[in-house]
């Protein structure tokens, strides 16, 4: 059986910043559970779900093929968004180096359906796409992809398109609103008359 997984890889490490990643990719995640790399990088990834593994320099997000087929470009950053099903052998990668789409491919059984940008180097050495991909990937992270050990440390999240909502701090409450919330004269809210 081949790989089918799909996600965004960052050549940032946002494991002490996740309000930032969230940020500069426009999802929001909600921690459910540390996993390991091997579960993170298993074929098919739910809808819904997320699994992030941060290397020294980079970060790795898999996610369901339909949330990878567009570009998550980052100022300033190099991204790689992709979607690799060797069973059907189709493939999609868009490549940013800050907020520019540098190289852009959707291939189906060996026929590019659509392409831009200026192909890398290394292409014309490749037989398909996912070739292009692994190479793009290994480029990105700072350890190459088929180096990392299954055992390594990961993350679950529940994902959703869409910055999450800001945290709206109050101010502290003294003891004084807190044996009187309402003010001075005790007085009721005005919507608790009816």
């Amino acid at each position: 059986m081949g790989f089918n997984i799909s996600g965004i890889a960052v050549d940032k490490r946002y494991e002490n910043d996740l309000v930032t990643l969230q940020s500069d990719l426009n999802l929001t995640l909600e921690f459910l559970e540390d996993v390991i790399f091997e579960t993170a990088c298993a074929n098919w990834t739910d809808e819904g779900i997320c699994y992030v593994y941060f290397s020294k320099e980079s970060t790795l997000l898999f996610l369901n093929m339909d949330m990878c087929i567009d570009a998550y470009p980052v100022e300033n950053k190099k991204s790689l968004t992709f979607a690799l099903s060797e069973i059907s052998m189709a493939f999609s990668l868009n490549y940013c180096e800050g907020k520019e789409v540098k190289r852009s491919i959707i291939e189906h059984d060996g026929r590019k359906m659509s392409q831009q940008g200026t192909p890398f180097d290394f292409e014309g050495e490749c037989d398909d796409s996912s070739e292009i991909i692994w190479k793009k990937l290994d480029h990105v992270l700072d350890v190459p992809y088929h180096s990392i050990d299954l055992g390594a440390s990961a993350k679950k999240y529940k994902v959703s398109v869409g910055r999450p909502a800001p945290v709206v701090v109050k101010a502290s409450v003294t003891e004084k609103e807190v044996a009187n919330p309402v003010g001075e004269a005790n007085e009721k809210p005005w919507w608790k008359f009816w």
